[in-house]
C-alpha cells in the first residue's frame, strides 16, 4: 500500500467537516474535487505530515465514540436499576 493510498483510507474514516478542512488546507482552489483527486495531486513531500494529521483526527474520533458508548452504557445501566 502506498502512502497516498494509506492517506486516502485514513481520510475516508474522517467526518465530512474534517475532510473539508483537509481540502481547504491542501487544495483551497479545488474544494469540489474528491479526496482521492486531492491526495493524488499532492506533492510526495506533504504526504507524511498529512498522514499524521489524518491519524490524529481518526484517533480523536475513536476516543469520542468510546466516550459516547460509555455514556450510553452508563445510562442504560442506570435505567436498568431503576426498572428493577
Amino acid at each position: 500500500m502506498s502512502n497516498k493510498e494509506k492517506l486516502i483510507g485514513l481520510l475516508n474514516l474522517c467526518t465530512e467537516p474534517q475532510m473539508m478542512i483537509f481540502k481547504r488546507m491542501y487544495s483551497p482552489t479545488n474544494l469540489d474535487d474528491t479526496i482521492e483527486e486531492i491526495v493524488m495531486d499532492l506533492y510526495n513531500e506533504l504526504i507524511p505530515w498529512a498522514i499524521v494529521q489524518a491519524e490524529r483526527a481518526v484517533e480523536k474520533n475513536m476516543k469520542n465514540r468510546k466516550l459516547k458508548l460509555k455514556k450510553i452504557k452508563e445510562s442504560y445501566e442506570s435505567k436498568k436499576r431503576i426498572c428493577k
